[in-house]
């Protein structure tokens, strides 16, 4: 749950992120390494935000892959 004005700015770019990020990997014309960059140019968020947001997308991604085991 967020709580402070940085959290629910992150969850609210979150919503738009992953998706975003999903497609990307998806297309597999992009090496996920330049995503945080992607993020930064898209979004208009500066590269720590942008590293957060990629890295809680990375983690999303494991948390699913270890629930379906």
């Amino acid at each position: 749950m967020a709580t402070t004005e940085y959290d629910i700015i992150f969850d609210k770019l979150a919503d738009d992120v992953f998706p975003y990020l999903a497609e990307l990997r998806d297309g597999g014309t992009v090496n996920m390494m330049m995503a945080p960059s992607m993020i930064v140019e898209d979004f208009g968020v500066d590269k720590y935000l942008a590293r957060n947001l990629f890295n809680a997308w990375i983690d999303m991604l494991n948390r699913e892959k270890q629930e379906e085991k």
